[in-house]
């Protein structure tokens, strides 16, 4: 008979409302599983209710911990720790008698400092109390116990900018300035409510979905630490926006010193870095103090003179220089034409779908900030590298892996609760080593992991799972990721208002894929956006690591509207074995960037089928001694939609001048059909594509002649076996994907050659 759980477990399990008894029902079968002929103690319960999504790991860590009490804190109970600085640490949690979510930072400090801190944390929390406004959080609620003090803060979901910055690199001018506009609002009204905020920086700003920039944490710094000292051991970051006047004089902070810190945030968004950009904080604070911030456009010479101008008295190192409150800010900007927070939500957008297509502004030069972000965020990198490395600890959580539940957003941590109803399997938590099994075929939800080293996600044997996509992509974030013997499937019945743009969302420096399918669906007629626009959408970590930017994929199906893998500039090196792409779109979307080498791509047995092009490559310039791409092709076959499409798809702004060496095409025996384009073109926002000749370029490889398949293009990798060719070949191996090398779960099969092939290598003419 199978042992339940401990009576105080039960009881804490339910007074504070983590499970009620029909999930310890459905927990009984994984107890049974995992204590097989063990007594079925409270830790085996405790992981089948991790497993279940009714506990997150960190709640199953301190529930089997010596003081699983610590777990509640008032009426806030702990979800997972997301933070840790010198001041304290942070976690997210919910309150158990509004059920909202919220954010508590338990302060360290000296014994001699509490008192002042508690007096002052009061004052703070009971004025934040009678405040209300769209653009600022403080906390609302204080308590104290035997461990210190607690501030208790609203939770806000959206994406910091600190993150958005490192993703895209500066932002555009007019949605600085609408950026501008919202925080100096927030802060006009915080200021008039007789407060400061005191920590006024990118990691503080959030922005949410529905376009409102939101500063949190306001007031805390002041209170917990409100002199600038070296001895704070503060991030990096916190050093980027210090008065002068708050150097070396003990002097707290003001609403003057909030506006400078202001400027310094909007310089370094339109800048793409910070005002002096130094990787020690005794360099940044004498910087401060002694050297005037250069204009912003000699960064961004885009920057609007009314932006311009605001900013450059805003970072002035005298505070009587600057404007005398947030509102004169706000009002000396309503001079531009403010894109509104419509803009603001679309900009947004742009960084949950993960697949974007940044249009320079006509009226932009060439330093327009998506023509720079490359070029300055390597300066960053190198400028910076201790920041750098910084972001990195942070993103990948060398703390320890931390696994969050498909409710959870990218940039932040929620309860990880499973609807019921949904029918959905919550996926398990990776063990130690980064190894993460699916063991029942599912269909499994949505999560978010980041997790330091190798994350190797693999379906047992003999088990073929399913990870169903609804409103929320898979969110991976690793130093190399493999995937192996896992179906990742758009849910085509998903009715919710929303859908993703990317199946999966993967931040790694390494992606290996095996015996894998990504169906992105099909785009429905009148609904032609309901369908992803990427299987897969891949960015670096670190992307001045020379060792990184290598996708190798083996007995891979990709099928459904759309591109398939989205990699930008990540994808450095494609290796790409028996691999079948079915559906409109592209295979692989790239960005050639001029200082880099050239992307290189060796396909192996890769079969296109309706596929719009095999390589959609966007470049900001094209010169003739400049080479793009270098591709090897071996017993590939190629069978493009229409006429329309090409195998290679350049984007840029102007007609391309291709010199010989732009491509370098070579490999043996694959086929197209005879009225293939090898190149086309087409300029940014524009669908029309435009003929390129390749007359002069080495293209060696590629044979034209008919073929035909097995059958129609349907899910069955066995109706894309090729039937019957004409076309001399030089390989003794059947071209195409071959079906006996997929896995089970693909379809794979024995081989059997179609009676209508010769193998028997004709000479080419």
């Amino acid at each position: 008979m199978l042992e339940p759980p401990s009576d105080e477990l039960q009881q804490r399990l339910r007074s504070w409302q983590l499970c009620q008894p029909a999930d310890l029902r459905r927990a009984r079968r994984i107890v049974q599983r995992l204590a097989r002929d063990l007594p079925a103690f409270d830790s085996v319960w405790i992981d089948a209710l991790v497993q279940l999504g009714r506990l997150t790991p960190y709640q199953a860590r301190i529930l089997e911990s010596d003081a699983p009490s610590s777990l509640r804190v008032g009426d806030v109970l702990l979800l997972d720790e997301i933070g840790r600085s010198a001041w304290g640490r942070t976690w997210l949690g919910r309150s158990t008698s509004r059920g909202e979510l919220c954010v508590l930072k338990r302060v360290l400090a000296p014994i001699e400092k509490q008192a002042t801190i508690a007096e002052q944390g009061r004052r703070l929390v009971s004025s934040a109390l009678a405040f209300s406004h769209p653009h600022l959080v403080a906390p609302t609620g204080f308590s104290e116990d035997r461990d210190g003090c607690a501030f208790v803060s609203p939770y806000v979901g959206g994406i910091p900018l600190s993150e958005l910055l490192v993703r895209r690199g500066r932002f555009p001018a007019l949605i600085v300035a609408e950026l501008a506009r919202q925080l100096a609002t927030g802060l006009h009204a915080w200021h008039r409510h007789g407060q400061v905020h005191g920590d006024v920086r990118l990691s503080h700003v959030r922005i949410e979905s529905d376009g409102r920039a939101v500063l949190v944490e306001a007031g805390l710094r002041p209170v917990i630490e409100p002199e600038i000292t070296l001895h704070a051991a503060l991030s990096l970051e916190a050093y980027d926006g210090v008065a002068p006047e708050l150097v070396g004089i003990g002097q707290i902070p003001g609403a003057a010193s909030d506006l400078y810190a202001l400027g310094c945030l909007l310089w370094q968004l339109l800048s793409g870095r910070p005002p002096f950009a130094v990787a020690d904080p005794l360099a940044k604070l004498a910087a401060h103090q002694t050297r005037t911030i250069e204009d912003v456009r000699e960064w961004a010479p885009e920057t609007p003179a009314i932006l311009a101008d605001v900013i450059a008295r805003l970072v002035c190192r005298a505070a009587a220089e600057r404007p005398q409150s947030a509102e004169e800010v706000e009002r000396e900007l309503s001079q531009l034409r403010l894109p509104g927070r419509g803009a603001i939500r679309a900009f947004r957008r742009q960084f949950d779908l993960a697949v974007p297509h940044l249009r320079q502004d006509a009226n932009s030069s060439k330093w327009g900030w998506t023509a720079g972000a490359t070029a300055v965020a390597a300066m960053i990198a190198v400028a910076t590298l201790l920041s750098d490395r910084d972001r990195r600890q942070e993103l990948l959580a060398l703390s320890g892996g931390r696994w969050q539940s498909t409710s959870v957003s990218a940039e932040s941590s929620a309860e990880p609760m499973i609807d019921a109803s949904s029918g959905l399997l919550p996926l398990p938590s990776p063990a130690a080593d980064g190894t993460l099994i699916l063991s029942e075929s599912g269909p499994y939800s949505t999560a978010t992991l980041r997790y330091a080293g190798q994350l190797h996600i693999r379906g047992a044997a003999g088990v073929c799972p399913e990870i169903l996509i609804r409103d929320q992509p898979l969110r991976l974030a690793c130093e190399s990721l493999v995937i192996e013997n896992v179906r990742i499937r758009r849910d085509s019945l998903w009715l919710g208002a929303e859908t993703p743009r990317a199946l999966a969302l993967l931040q790694t420096q390494r992606i290996t894929l095996r015996d894998c399918e990504w169906d992105t669906g099909q785009a429905h007629p009148r609904r032609p956006k309901d369908a992803p626009v990427a299987g897969i959408a891949w960015r670096l970590i670190e992307p001045l690591d020379a060792t990184a930017g290598q996708l190798s994929i083996a007995n891979a199906l990709f099928r459904g509207t759309g591109t398939a893998i989205f990699a930008n500039d990540a994808a450095r090196r494609v290796i790409a074995d028996n691999v079948l792409r079915l559906g409109q779109g592209s295979w692989l979307e790239l960005q050639s960037t001029e200082n880099g080498p050239p992307p290189d791509l060796q396909l192996t047995h890769v079969t296109l089928r309706e596929a719009s092009s095999l390589v959609h490559c966007r470049t900001h310039a094209v010169s003739p001694v400049r080479r793009l791409l270098r591709i090897t092709t071996n017993d590939c076959v190629f069978s493009l939609k229409s006429q329309s499409g090409a195998l290679v798809v350049l984007e840029t702004a102007e007609t391309p001048s291709l010199g010989p060496d732009a491509l370098v095409w070579n490999g043996v025996s694959s086929l197209i059909p005879p009225e293939t384009s090898l190149v086309k073109w087409s300029a940014p926002a524009e669908d029309q594509l435009r003929d390129v000749s390749t007359d002069e370029m080495l293209i060696d490889g590629l044979v034209a002649g008919g073929f035909t398949f097995v059958g129609p293009p349907t899910a069955s990798i066995a109706d894309s076996v090729l039937e019957t060719l004409d076309v001399p070949r030089e390989s003794l191996d059947p071209p195409g994907i071959l079906q006996e090398r997929f896995g089970v779960c693909l379809g794979g099969a024995p081989a059997v050659a179609p009676a209508n092939i010769s193998l028997d290598p004709r000479p080419l003419p």
